[in-house]
């Protein structure tokens, strides 16, 4: 057969990793599993709070000040939902700052103070209604249950506020598109500070999720690639391809095919999620598509920041993020002659993930509290080993600006260029390696050789 260049043939390669994976046992009994227990994952958390799983909140009493009086008889009413648990005190302008006041000391019966202020001036930064909810430091009161509370009222105040008097319909109405909130501490010293630098709960669920599914997403790729080549290798199988394509093809099918089969796994689980959130809304009758106690990690507007131009720049770091693991694992798995000799083979490439994901995970557990770590974070940024794992996330949620991310994308594509040229300079002479598992240092020697364009024995 007529071989034009050093990628004719790759998409039957790709086609042939694809079928023959599919055909696994393995496979099917694993995809099985998954999406069994994604299907009924949802029913499963609605039941487990049914059945008592719901924790007692920290919050209990609320004192709530407000300049307009369309806002305050909203909290002179009797409330339905998450809000009936709150014991609501209503203030005036002279009381709110005596809270306020006692709030700082930690004296008085106040869990939390909510100020809610209507601005209406358009040019104003401030446009819209906002709540700026205070509470003690170093009180019991914790900010997720904070967070849950101001959530409610915000949703809460887009239903009242329409149904009371003392503004115009139409007003109302404009205020309510950027209706918004505010978590402050306030501690002994009478300071008072905005408590958004860290990660809330809705976007560190968020956050965790993605890094969670990409690291398996890379590993599996990664694993699948390497077995699939040293498989070949073992059976002789690929003697026969190499007969019909160039070994780069064979390593650009095989990358390509593991890739796609990733791909319609997320898929796959992203359809039975959700048929789960269906399942859940058909059996408990709640009205609800998601379990009461999921839907406030997705309710705070987590992806309001995920523009056209966001979702683009994410998916296309995932992609090349995938695409720069899966090369190396290819080059790994060509390294090793024996199926059983994979593990060690593939040390290097699981060190090398590793690295990234810890990387990511190691900003994501210090966002929480704060999110002042400029020269870290931008290590983890625009680091190829890392920046797949948080920044396609940490954009969406609108953590990072645009502009970072697609700096980290620049030099991720960068890297990933490098490493394609890498592997084809060596993967010929790794592929047709029989005997020990490679070391790095013998790859390289392989590259330097074919760099100054002698001929390798």
């Amino acid at each position: 057969m007529n071989k034009k260049n050093d990628l004719y043939g790759w998409e039957k390669v790709c086609r042939y990793s694809v079928v023959q994976t599919m055909k696994s046992r393995t496979m099917k009994v694993v995809l099985a599993v998954i999406f069994i227990l994604l299907f009924f994952s949802m029913p499963a958390v609605t039941l487990f709070n049914q059945k008592g799983g719901k924790t007692e909140s920290t919050v209990h009493k609320v004192s709530v000040y407000a300049d307009r009086k369309a806002l305050q008889d909203c909290f002179e009413q009797k409330f339905t939902g998450d809000l009936k648990k709150y014991t609501f005190t209503i203030l005036t302008g002279e009381e709110m700052e005596k809270t306020l006041q006692q709030l700082k000391k930690g004296s008085g019966d106040c869990d939390v103070l909510v100020e809610i202020r209507a601005e209406e001036q358009e040019d104003s930064k401030h446009y819209g209604v906002e709540l700026l909810t205070h509470y003690n430091e170093k009180s019991k009161v914790k900010k997720k249950d904070v967070t849950t509370l101001a959530q409610a009222m915000t949703d809460n105040l887009k239903g009242q506020l329409l149904s009371v008097g003392g503004m115009e319909k139409e007003e109302l109405q404009e205020l309510l598109a950027d209706t918004a909130y505010e978590i402050k501490t306030v501690n002994a010293n009478g300071k008072i500070k905005e408590d958004q630098e860290g990660l809330g709960d809705s976007s560190y669920v968020f956050v965790y999720a993605y890094l969670m599914v990409t690291c398996f997403a890379a590993l599996i790729a990664g694993s699948k690639v390497a077995e699939l080549i040293v498989t070949e290798k073992t059976s002789k199988v690929i003697e026969y391809l190499l007969t019909s394509v160039r070994p780069l093809a064979l390593l650009v099918g095989k990358v390509a095919g593991t890739m796609l089969i990733v791909f319609m796994m997320l898929i796959g689980a992203a359809m039975a999620l959700a048929g789960s959130m269906l399942a859940n809304y058909l059996i408990f009758d709640t009205k609800k598509f998601l379990p009461e106690a999921l839907e406030k990690f997705i309710h705070g507007q987590v992806l309001q920041n995920a523009g056209f131009a966001e979702i683009v720049t994410a998916v296309a770091i995932f992609f090349l993020g995938m695409l720069f693991y899966c090369i190396l694992a290819g080059l790994a798995g060509a390294t090793v002659s024996k199926i059983e000799e994979l593990a060690e083979g593939m040390k290097i490439f699981s060190f090398i993930l590793l690295i990234g994901v810890y990387l990511a995970l190691a900003l994501l557990t210090m966002s929480v509290s704060s999110g002042n770590f400029s020269v870290f974070s931008t290590i983890v940024y625009d680091c190829p080993l890392s920046s797949m794992f948080i920044v396609p996330a940490y954009v969406l949620i609108g953590r990072i600006t645009l502009k970072k991310a697609v700096i980290s994308l620049g030099i991720l594509a960068a890297f990933t260029g490098l490493a394609v040229y890498f592997v084809t300079k060596v993967f010929e002479h790794v592929l047709y390696h029989n005997g020990s598992t490679m070391k790095f240092k013998e790859i390289l020697a392989i590259y330097q050789t074919k760099k100054k364009g002698e001929i390798v024995k």
